[in-house]
């Protein structure tokens, strides 16, 4: 008995994405799908308005404690490179580019809360 590989399916984002590498991802539903890899880095992605405000606030904490003179210029650069996650940003270095990067990042935390 011969048994052929279950074809997935092209998932509709594969549409927007016509040239990204691909992989297959089974569903909560048992369905194969051959889903696009690289997406677009502003695509929107559900995260709970109680994840946003905890970030927020942990942020908000951050660059208050780098503008009290919390850590050494070794550690703030550190922090910088962190901040900076996986972008293709330059790192914030000093200690006030750290901070400003932390007021903007904040400011966009705050945009992505739903305004009621």
């Amino acid at each position: 008995m011969s048994t052929q590989p279950e074809a997935p399916r092209d998932h509709p984002t594969l549409a927007q994405y016509p040239d990204s590498p691909t992989a297959n991802v089974r569903d909560d539903d048992g369905v194969l799908w051959r889903v696009p890899i690289d997406r677009g880095r502003d695509e929107a992605v559900i995260v709970p308005v109680e994840d946003l405000v905890q970030a927020r606030g942990a942020v908000a904490r951050l660059k208050a404690m780098i503008e009290q003179g919390a850590g050494d210029d070794y550690q703030t650069e550190l922090t910088g490179r962190v901040i900076r996650g996986t972008s293709n940003e330059e790192a914030p270095h000093t200690r006030a580019d750290v901070v400003a990067y932390l007021d903007g990042l904040g400011r966009r935390l705050s945009g992505s809360l739903p305004h009621w």
